[in-house]
């Protein structure tokens, strides 16, 4: 979507909510985490009433670590650069106080396995996403991709829940058919982990939403 098409997005959004009042339309924005723009994203973020907003982590400097197409940089910029650039990147985007959800944390398992023990990252991270009230995004693309795990790893699942780190649904959809994909998968693995309920945002105002077996796709 280019930022001109912003408007428009916004007017079908508030457009559907007029012909589906039944339906429960939120307005969100995933928003990179990018050191050198973040005076334009965060006056972006605060020109819009968003439900909520995402914060993730593509770039480390200026590597779209993301698009597979672009694995070829690994060779020059490096795999343990990789992981740590990029942990360092999430404890400094938790610590805007601009998002309210992180979005899909442990992500460079898409191109790489990490090559140290990043334990300490990881939990330095969840701190701090924990110390900015966050949510985290419980996501699975994963599973959609071809991965063995959802992001994150089912270990990190339980490092969150032991921080009392609240989660959120996602599936990361990139067409309507990925929506709620394998939720019910997802909210097994959350009760089996101790968790009772997922998010849901208004006008950035967080509440919970139970887990019910019998409508676990509904979850949101």
């Amino acid at each position: 979507m280019k930022i001109q098409d912003f408007d428009t997005y916004l007017a079908d959004i508030e457009t559907a909510r007029k012909q589906f009042p039944q339906l429960n339309i939120k307005f969100g924005l995933e928003a990179d985490y990018i050191p050198q723009y973040m005076p334009f994203i965060r006056s972006f973020v605060d020109s819009y009433p968003f439900d909520y907003v995402i914060g993730s982590v593509h770039f480390v400097d200026e590597w779209d670590f993301s698009n597979t197409s672009l694995i070829d940089t690994m060779k020059t910029y490096g795999v343990k650069r990789l992981f740590t650039t990029y942990y360092t990147r999430v404890q400094e985007a938790a610590e805007t106080g601009l998002y309210d959800i992180f979005g899909h944390l442990d992500l460079p398992k898409l191109i790489a396995e990490p090559p140290f023990d990043i334990t300490a990252l990881i939990k330095s991270s969840l701190q701090a996403i924990r110390g900015r009230d966050m949510a985290l995004d419980i996501n699975t693309s994963g599973w959609r991709k071809g991965l063995d795990s959802l992001y994150p790893e089912p270990e990190i699942i339980e490092s969150a829940f032991d921080l009392g780190i609240p989660v959120v649904l996602g599936s990361d959809a990139h067409r309507p058919s990925d929506i709620g994909y394998d939720f019910s998968r997802a909210v097994k693995l959350l009760q089996s982990i101790g968790y009772t309920g997922s998010c849901s945002y208004s006008g950035r105002i967080r509440s919970l939403v139970p887990f019910h077996q019998d409508n676990a796709n509904d979850c949101s």
